[in-house]
């Protein structure tokens, strides 16, 4: 287990969606991605929704998801 899946140990799910919509915010703005409010706020909360959600899925969803990234498009 990590300390994500926790919560009374480690952050909760929630916060950890909140910080990561911030820096994915942040980062699309510094380079300069033309969204409007609304398309960069859904753009921010998604990102940080499935950010926050891999660490609570089980070791094997986990390891399915790192496989399937890596063998790419092809």
């Amino acid at each position: 287990m990590t300390r994500f899946q926790n919560p009374p140990e480690g952050i909760s799910q929630d916060a950890l969606a909140g910080l990561v919509a911030e820096v994915v915010r942040q980062a699309l703005m510094q380079h300069g991605v033309l969204l409007d409010a609304e398309a960069l706020a859904s753009a921010s909360a998604i990102a940080g929704s499935v950010a926050a959600a891999l660490p609570f899925l089980p070791q094997a969803q986990r390891l399915a998801i790192t496989s399937f990234k890596a063998a790419g498009p092809g």
